[in-house]
């Protein structure tokens, strides 16, 4: 638990400067492009990159150091579905649970930023989540992509189910949340706003 937290006050540390940097980014971008912008679009994109720097961090941190000599030299893997769940039904502990439901929590912020900013259906979001999920779940398994001579973390299938399952609920809560502000609204706003300044 006290890694996770570690590994989460990295992740934010790193976000706080990307969060006004891509704002920034966005923002500028949009002006140029469409000669308009989207305070609400600049917001949420921000948030997002805090949010993934905190989830790479997360799965990735810390890393193995290079000068310890306990560097990883094989490549291991757990491929058993729900071994996870039946670990913890045979020996029920807080961090087994914890784990299990931290890996579901930790995509959730993932599918509502798809539904709620493109309006993605559910079946996609599980989609990208699960491609999300792999590719977290291969870099682990590889070593960061054959960076390391192998895998310092394990690769475990419960949790390409469970990141997944957690993008899933994130979709759905934003279909269920009639009252979320439309974003194509604040398009327009802002775009009047921009005209009558000029």
């Amino acid at each position: 638990m006290r890694t996770w937290l570690e590994s989460i006050g990295y992740g934010l540390k790193v976000g706080v400067i990307l969060l006004p940097v891509v704002m920034m980014i966005y923002a500028a971008g949009s002006m140029l492009v469409n000669k308009k912008s989207n305070y609400l679009r600049c917001v949420i994109n921000g948030l997002f990159a805090l949010y993934m720097s905190c989830v790479f961090a997360l799965v990735f941190l810390p890393l193995p150091s290079l000068a310890d000599g306990n560097l990883p030299t094989q490549f291991k893997g757990q491929v058993i579905p729900f071994l996870s769940v039946y670990n913890v039904y045979l020996d029920p502990s807080v961090e087994g649970v914890c784990q299990i439901l931290f890996n579901i929590v930790m995509t959730v912020p993932f599918g509502v930023y798809f539904a709620y900013y493109f309006g993605t259906d559910v079946k996609k979001v599980a989609k990208y989540t699960f491609a999300l999920s792999l590719m977290i779940e291969v870099a682990q398994l590889t070593g960061l992509f054959f960076i390391f001579n192998g895998s310092y973390r394990l690769f475990d299938v419960d949790d390409l189910m469970c990141n997944t399952l957690g993008g899933v609920i994130g979709a759905v809560a934003v279909a269920k949340c009639t009252f979320l502000p439309v974003i194509a609204k604040y398009d327009v706003v802002f775009a009047k706003l921009s005209h009558r300044n000029a």
